[in-house]
């Protein structure tokens, strides 16, 4: 018989909360990119 497994494992949770780093870093960096391409379009 199978022992059921209830919740998750460390590795489990130590991936999702480096994915979610990957993605806020990627979206932080964007909104960066926006920013200062407006800026650059109000200089010319």
């Amino acid at each position: 018989m199978k022992k059921q497994q209830t919740g998750f494992t460390l590795i489990e949770l130590a991936i999702v909360l480096v994915i979610i780093g990957l993605l806020l870093g990627g979206v932080l960096k964007g909104q960066e990119l926006i920013n200062s391409a407006k800026v650059k379009n109000m200089a010319s």
